[in-house]
């Protein structure tokens, strides 16, 4: 399915730019995390390809990173989006539970929560998935 594969690049690619910037840094974890979304959402918006676009990466405390995208292929009002949203979460777990590289060895490490808000091709909120530590390790 292409749009796993896009889940898989969005995943990656926020990964490794954590990743890199917890390598560069001997600060607090929260600070760390605050630093990798800013890294990263100043090259915002990104497109991820299969209609998908990074508009925005931000943090909170408590190890939580924040990544907001646009599915341009998706309105809310079709009937693949139901089917999207509810094949979503699984697949986002799957994806980091097979996932070894450093980014999300890095992310499996620490007990990163991440959370992921989806909006269709009109703007409107499509879905929210949070990934917690103990539905990903």
């Amino acid at each position: 399915m292409k749009k796993a594969n896009v889940l898989k690049t969005l995943v990656a690619v926020a990964t490794i730019f954590v990743g890199f910037t917890f390598a560069q840094c001997g600060s607090s974890i929260d600070k760390q995390f605050k630093e990798a979304a800013e890294i990263l959402d100043a090259a915002c918006p990104m497109d991820m390809g299969g209609g998908m676009r990074l508009d925005e990466v931000k943090a909170e405390s408590g190890k939580k990173l924040i990544y907001a995208a646009t599915i341009s292929s998706i309105s809310v009002d079709d009937a693949e989006a139901q089917m999207f949203v509810a094949m979503l979460k699984p697949m986002m777990v799957q994806a980091i539970k097979s996932d070894n590289s450093r980014g999300i060895k890095i992310m499996k490490d620490l007990e990163a929560t991440m959370v992921y808000i989806f909006h269709d091709r009109n703007g409107k909120l499509l879905t929210e998935v949070e990934l917690l530590p103990k539905e990903y390790k």
